[in-house]
């Protein structure tokens, strides 16, 4: 999401617009057909294998010697982002700051 000045943020009652869609799609969801509350967004949406269930990411890497390599990759899933905990802080309230001590002290999030 967007703010109405255009910049990102995470916390909806600041949020004018959308910027990006980065969802996986549900398997067998039409982004040309889909209603428009829970239409597909923004580049995303002229992205052909940008489809229900997948999406193709291609990276180009310049400067290795010859021969064959081997990336192996892991979606991984964290509700709440780093990004969107630093948003919610700058909101500087009593239910914030609760928020930011429990989440610094749990283990299980990645920075």
């Amino acid at each position: 999401m967007q703010n109405s000045q255009g910049a990102v943020t995470y916390t909806l009652l600041r949020g004018a617009a959308y910027a990006k869609d980065n969802r996986i799609l549900p398997l067998g969801f039409d982004k040309a057909t889909a209603s428009g509350d829970i239409r597909v967004v923004g580049a995303a949406l002229n992205d052909s294998d940008f489809v229900g269930g997948s999406d193709t990411v291609t990276y180009r890497i310049s400067g290795l010697q010859g021969g064959n390599y081997s990336v192996d990759a892991e979606l991984l899933y964290q509700s709440v982002s780093h990004a969107f905990a630093q948003d919610l802080y700058s909101d500087n309230s009593a239910e914030s700051e609760t928020f930011k001590s429990m989440f610094n002290a749990s283990s299980m999030k990645t920075s």
